[in-house]
């Protein structure tokens, strides 16, 4: 790192931050929490943290932001938490406070001109620059940003198969690029649980004084009345967290990951100070309130305490439609692409369309759906008239057999088509049609106060994500409003039709700092592009029965 003088600083970035980061007033150290040092100084460019809350996660992902900004010039980072909010709050309360609080790094930092705005800190001396912005279902805000550096906080509670490859794009220019993405374990399908399986999974490992076996923080058996003990059956001594070190239980994986458990952290626990000492008093006051958290009189949930305290995932998402309501549904004639020459098309007296464009997803899992959806009277239901999963063909080739299929449709005035990822097909799709057929721009929007809200200026339904779902998933399951062809009910129970399986895929979470904001997600592996354009096909077909008005 070159200083103001020209001289050249030579260090572990892990003795960067100690040297010059101050805290609240004090140096920063590392003493109390040695498996932060390998997590600075790691050189790998894909980084995964699984963390409990309040073991410092902040506090390192600013002083990495900071260490960066100082010692590599003209380097740009991008900072991306769910909400405005944590966004705030990380900017200002983390990157900002120290900044000021610490001397020598304030020197290197530039308030000329209000540079220093909360979504932008600029360090004059490197010219190196941090920016931050939120994204939670869609990562909008997060384009044309230029980016060597990007950091996902509070990975859990994002839709990382859309937010990921927007935010990758503002790297995609340069060849030195890193990723770190942090987060506080869910359930076993969330994102974070998707990143950590890819990862090394290194735990920090405990040598037990007692029995010389070895224990990884991943259980409240662990959880001693003064301390963490040894997991092994017919031991049960206690731990020191300071004779941990780091080991790999995966070699050869994309990520380099870290998971940290409250438990291990040494001020958290008694038995890493000596006894008498007014951090041995302060540590067994700290352990007393991790007790209580599972054994007190306001415990919380085990399901709670191993995401809080062990941070580790627990349980799975839970689902409103099962399988058995989609083979209950499956009593519809079978799908043809032309219907002049099939039956499903009696009794229908409406129709619609809906398409989910491909929109690349972080594992490439996304695909293009047609969902072509037919209005029922005689038995109050929407039936699924012809659909199509794409295999991954060019979006050109989709727009012309899309096209061709409606065209047999000519009963079809709307089509509902997504925006997020879709734009340009759309367009093109448009222009095929003229003003022969009606498409509609849908955009899923997250923790938004209404329902839908229509742009007269780009023709955009700006859509409430959680709503819009909640309603197809009751009309799939409770309702049974949607009839689906018979030849989805597989007759080996086993085995899942591909439609099936997509909507199974989606499953509720509650998210947020407070978790009191229900979302819908699914894991990136696991596509749920049929469920989507399915959803987007209800609503247009909502429009051409006139229960929504197109302009409202």
């Amino acid at each position: 790192m070159p200083t103001q003088s020209g001289n050249v600083i030579t260090a572990t970035r892990s003795e960067f931050a100690q040297s010059l980061i101050h805290i609240d007033g004090k140096p920063f150290s590392l003493a109390d929490y040695p498996m932060f040092r390998a997590i600075y100084n790691t050189g790998s460019e894909k980084v995964v943290l699984q963390t409990c809350r309040q073991v410092g996660k902040s506090t390192t992902l600013a002083n990495n932001c900071i260490i960066d900004s100082i010692s590599i010039p003209n380097f740009r980072i991008f900072f991306i938490a769910p909400t405005q909010e944590q966004t705030h709050k990380f900017s200002v309360d983390r990157v900002s406070a120290t900044i000021h609080g610490s001397p020598i790094v304030e020197e290197y930092f530039t308030d000329v001109g209000g540079t220093d705005r909360v979504l932008t800190r600029e360090f004059a001396a490197t010219n190196s620059k941090i920016f931050f912005s939120y994204a939670s279902d869609n990562a909008d805000r997060c384009r044309g940003v230029t980016a060597q550096k990007l950091l996902f906080d509070e990975v859990q509670d994002m839709l990382l198969d859309t937010v990921q490859p927007v935010v990758q794009a503002c790297s995609q220019n340069f060849t030195d690029k890193y990723e770190i993405y942090c987060g506080t374990p869910k359930t076993m399908e969330n994102s974070i649980e998707h990143l950590w399986a890819a990862s090394s999974q290194s735990e920090w490992v405990i040598k037990c004084g007692a029995c010389n076996r070895y224990s990884v923080a991943r259980s409240e058996k662990m959880l001693g009345v003064d301390g963490p003990i040894c997991m092994h059956a017919g031991c049960g001594a206690y731990l020191n967290p300071r004779n941990g070190c780091w080991v790999d239980m995966v070699k050869d994986a994309e990520y380099k990951g870290f998971h940290i458990s409250r438990i291990v952290m040494p001020n958290e626990v008694p038995k890493a100070w000596a006894e008498g000492t007014d951090e041995h008093r302060a540590a067994r006051k700290r352990w007393k309130s991790i007790w209580n958290l599972l054994y007190g009189k306001k415990p919380h949930s085990l399901s709670m305490f191993r995401n809080e305290v062990l941070g580790v995932s627990d349980s799975i998402g839970r689902r409103l439609v099962t399988i058995e309501h989609l083979r209950k549904a499956a009593t519809g004639p079978l799908c043809s692409r032309r219907p002049d020459i099939n039956t499903n098309m009696k009794g229908v007296t409406k129709v619609a369309a809906g398409i989910d464009w491909s929109g690349g997803g972080s594992e490439l899992k996304s695909r293009t759906v047609l969902v072509i959806l037919g209005w029922v009277p005689m038995i109050n239901k929407n039936r699924v008239l012809y659909y199509k999963i794409f295999p991954g063909t060019h979006p050109v080739d989709e727009v012309e057999e899309i096209y061709t299929t409606l065209c047999f449709y000519s009963n079809c005035p709307l089509i509902g088509a997504d925006e997020g990822g879709g734009n340009m097909p759309t367009d093109l799709l448009r222009k095929r049609f003229g003003s022969a057929r009606n498409v509609v721009k849908f955009k899923y929007a997250d923790n938004v106060d209404y329902y839908s809200r229509f742009n007269q200026s780009n023709g955009l339904w700006t859509i409430n994500r959680t709503r819009s779902i909640d309603r197809v998933m009751m009309a799939l399951g409770l309702h049974q409003e949607i009839q689906f062809p018979s030849d989805l009910c597989t007759p080996n129970v086993s085995e899942i039709a591909e439609p099936f399986e997509d909507i199974l895929n989606e499953y509720e979470e509650m998210v947020g700092p407070n978790k009191d904001r229900k979302a819908w997600r699914h894991a990136p592996t696991k596509p749920d592009d049929f469920l989507h354009a399915l959803n987007y096909a209800d609503m247009a077909l909502q429009m051409v029965k006139g229960e929504w008005d197109l302009t409202a």
